[in-house]
This record gives structure tokens, C-alpha cells and sequence, in this order.
């Protein structure tokens, strides 16, 4: 009996989600049910590929194989123009889609050319892919499972939490204002703009003086992380007080007690004490993606993409095609976002109206989504104290951090590089900060 169970194509296409699942899982704190929709996706996609393929090819081994092979050539375009977006070769900028798409045209050719031009055992062959595929699954899948144990810290809060009766009778009797704490990442302070990045913030920082706020003028950050500091600042110490030193090395991977004490963290459980409600606003970062869990309300951009759906999506051609898409102007055309409001859809399908909404102009799908993000956590910071007050809003803002989505003027700039917020490659960027 000929073997036919074929399964490598799936196996292939799920890799590639669990591989980057399992080797980040520390960091952007995915949930399993954010591996759901990604995985669902996948198979479906790859079960509609394979079907296509076996109509052409009339041979469920062969269709198989090839698909596979288109599988490869997908989730690798991204890694390819990552490594090669800033190489030139003479006058030639072999970074640009026109070169690596067409590389990849070429391969997927001499693919199809092997697929039904060599005569083979491919039983032998799909049963040698099924394995491969079976081992590779394995591999993340082990690491995800290490991950996941490694992860189970206990950090208990240290907050003496009051009764009902008493936050009651606090409430009754003290009128608490609501509390902003706002983190514009990468921000430098007066001397340092100046110096390094000839910027003079003269004008806003005596703004702010005249408005009441204290300006530290040498201010300066106790960590060089973003989740380091948050963890030490929502805790009110020193990271050496609380945590075991490995831990505060920023050069390790040990992610999972700083995430932990930004997520219970004193400052959160102290306020809600005094009956406040906390609210966080998503940046899309993964160091503070996670604190979702610990707030009352979490507020975020309806087509918002978390880093990992982010680094996600640039292992495949998507954010390039997704470019040349003109702005979804089929559906500008059929006024969707008018309809949807029409119907009163507009709370059922946000992200549609959204979608619809962004600008043809826009180079990059994934950097307008981040720019809109952006201006959408500036746009709806006034609102929940009108209706929940008192509360604490966190709102960790990635500006002026990269990836730069600002010109000076406020609107949008294209770099033409590949979308990560990642910091940028220490080649200067004086003039993207100046922005």
C-alpha cells in the first residue's frame, strides 16, 4: 500500500508562526489565543493553495511538494529583504522588491520546472517531507513549552490592600484627581537634543513651566530598556531592591519577573486602593503589551498590530504588496465607511471603516497602521476621566522612537525601509529625530 497521508504542507506553513511564537515568547507575551487566529489563517490558506495546485497538476504528491516550496519562498522574502534592504552592488540597490521578487519569481520557476519535469518516487519523497516538517514543528514547540514553565514567576504585590468599606468611605470623603502618566519613548531632554541632534526645545519646555509642570532639566533614565524602566518607575525602587541582579541586565533575555512587576505593579495596586481605575492605552510594544491582563481598561487601535503580529508579517511578501494596494480604492469607491455608519455596522466592523480609511499616499501599510495608532492614543486620552474618574492612565507613547512615521510638520514621511520597532542601526539618524 502506497503511503498517502501527506501532511508537510501544513506542517511547513504552521512553522514558521510557532517558530517565531516560541523564540519571542519572553519578550511580546503572547497569549495563546493570539496564536489561534495566525494558525487558523495558515491552514486555511495553505489547504485553499494545495487544492488550487492539485487542480492544476492533476497529482496530490506533486501539488504537494510544490506548495511547500511556495510556502518556503513565502515566509523567506521577508528575511531576504531584511539582510539585504541597505546592499548595493555597484550602482544597483539589489534591496528593492523589483530584485529580490524577481529573484524569487525565478526560484519558484525552477521549482515548478523540478516538480513536473523530474521523474521521481514522490511517495518517498512526501513521506522524507512529512518528517522534516514533523521535526521541525517539534523543535519550537519544546521551546515554547521550556518558555512557558520558565515563565511561571511569583512576584506577589507588596501593597497592603485595603477592604471595600474603607475605599468607600475614602471615596466619600476625598476628591482624588485623575493621574497621567505619560512615556514618550525616546524623548532626550533640553542639553542632549541640543548637543547631539542640534534641536533647540526651548520654546515647549518653558510651555510647560508656565502651565505649572516641573521640568527636570538633567533628568536622566536609571535603565536602558523600556521594560526595565517601567518596571522600576510603576514600582517606586530601585530594580536591585526587588529583583535578583540577572534579572537587570539588559544584555540577558530574562524577561519574565521585570514583565511580571509591570503588570502588578505598586503603583496600580496603591491607587486602586484609593479607588482609582487603571488604564492603558496599547502602544504595540511588547513590553508593556502584557500589563492588558493587569488594567481595568485597555484601550487600543482597532487595526492595530502587536510586535509580534508585526515581525510576523515581515517574514513574508504581504507589507510589500500591501504597499501597492492604492489605498483599498475599491472600497473608498463603494463608500464603505459611510455605508457601514448607515447601517449602524460601525461597532461591529471597526476595523473595515478603518481600513478603508487610509490614505492612498501611504508607502507602507504596517508604518501608516502605526502612525494611525499613534495619533489615536493623542486623539482619545481625554476620554475615559470624562467617565471614569479618578483614574491612573499609563500611556507609553513610541514616539519619538522609531520606527519614524512623522515629518516635522506632522505628516507622514517615508524612509523606505522595513518596518520594525526595533531601534534603528547605529548608522546616525540625527535628522529622523529632528522630525
Amino acid at each position: 500500500m502506497r503511503y498517502r497521508i501527506v501532511a508537510h504542507p501544513i506542517l511547513f506553513a504552521l512553522f514558521p508562526i510557532i517558530f517565531i511564537y516560541a523564540h519571542n515568547l519572553a519578550r511580546f507575551e503572547i497569549e495563546l489565543g493570539e496564536l489561534i487566529m495566525p494558525v487558523i489563517l495558515a491552514s486555511i490558506g495553505t489547504s485553499v493553495l494545495w487544492l488550487v495546485v492539485r487542480l492544476l497538476l492533476r497529482d496530490t504528491q506533486k501539488a504537494a511538494v510544490l506548495s511547500s516550496c511556495m510556502l518556503l519562498l513565502f515566509f523567506s522574502y521577508g528575511h531576504a529583504w531584511q539582510s539585504l534592504s541597505d546592499s548595493v552592488i555597484g550602482d544597483i540597490h539589489i534591496g528593492r522588491h523589483r530584485y529580490i521578487g524577481g529573484s524569487w519569481t525565478l526560484l519558484f520557476m525552477l521549482a515548478l520546472f523540478a516538480v513536473t519535469r523530474i521523474h521521481t518516487d514522490w511517495f518517498k519523497v512526501t513521506r522524507v517531507l512529512n518528517l522534516v516538517g514533523a521535526v521541525l514543528l517539534v523543535v519550537p514547540i519544546t521551546t515554547a513549552v521550556s518558555s512557558l514553565l520558565d515563565q511561571r514567576v511569583s512576584l506577589g504585590s507588596p501593597v497592603v490592600q485595603e477592604s471595600e468599606d474603607e475605599v468607600a468611605a475614602k471615596i466619600m470623603t476625598v476628591q482624588y484627581p485623575n493621574i497621567y502618566y505619560i512615556i514618550l519613548d525616546a524623548y532626550g531632554r533640553d542639553d542632549v537634543l541640543r548637543d547631539i541632534y542640534q534641536y533647540d526645545n526651548t520654546e515647549f519646555l518653558q510651555y510647560l513651566a508656565g502651565r505649572g509642570f516641573y521640568v527636570a532639566a538633567k533628568s536622566n533614565s536609571n535603565y536602558d530598556r523600556t521594560y526595565l524602566s517601567l518596571a522600576s518607575s510603576l514600582n517606586y525602587s530601585y530594580l536591585n531592591d526587588i529583583l535578583p541582579s540577572q534579572y537587570i541586565d539588559s544584555s540577558r533575555e530574562d524577561y519574565a519577573a521585570p514583565l511580571e512587576l509591570i503588570r502588578k505593579n505598586r503603583v496600580a495596586a496603591f491607587l486602586r486602593a484609593h479607588g482609582y481605575r487603571f488604564a492603558v492605552y496599547s502602544s504595540g510594544f511588547w513590553g508593556t503589551h502584557g500589563i492588558r491582563d493587569a488594567a481595568d481598561i485597555f484601550v487600543t487601535f482597532p487595526l492595530g498590530l502587536n510586535e509580534f503580529q508585526n515581525v510576523l508579517l515581515n517574514t513574508t511578501p504581504l507589507p510589500a504588496l500591501l504597499e501597492r494596494i492604492p489605498a483599498f480604492e475599491w472600497a473608498e469607491s463603494l463608500q464603505v465607511p459611510a455605508l457601514l455608519e448607515t447601517l449602524g455596522l460601525v461597532e461591529v466592523f471597526p476595523d473595515l471603516g478603518l481600513l478603508t480609511k487610509l490614505n492612498a499616499s501611504s508607502s507602507s501599510f504596517q508604518h501608516e497602521v502605526h502612525r494611525r495608532r499613534l495619533l489615536y492614543i493623542f486623539d482619545h486620552l481625554v476620554d475615559i476621566p470624562k467617565t471614569e474618574p479618578p483614574v491612573f492612565v499609563l500611556a507609553h507613547i513610541m514616539l519619538p522612537h522609531p520606527p519614524f512615521v512623522f515629518d516635522t510638520d506632522g505628516s507622514r514621511i517615508d524612509l523606505g525601509i522595513p518596518f520594525t520597532i526595533e531601534n534603528p542601526p547605529p548608522s546616525p539618524r540625527g535628522e529622523e529625530y529632528r522630525m
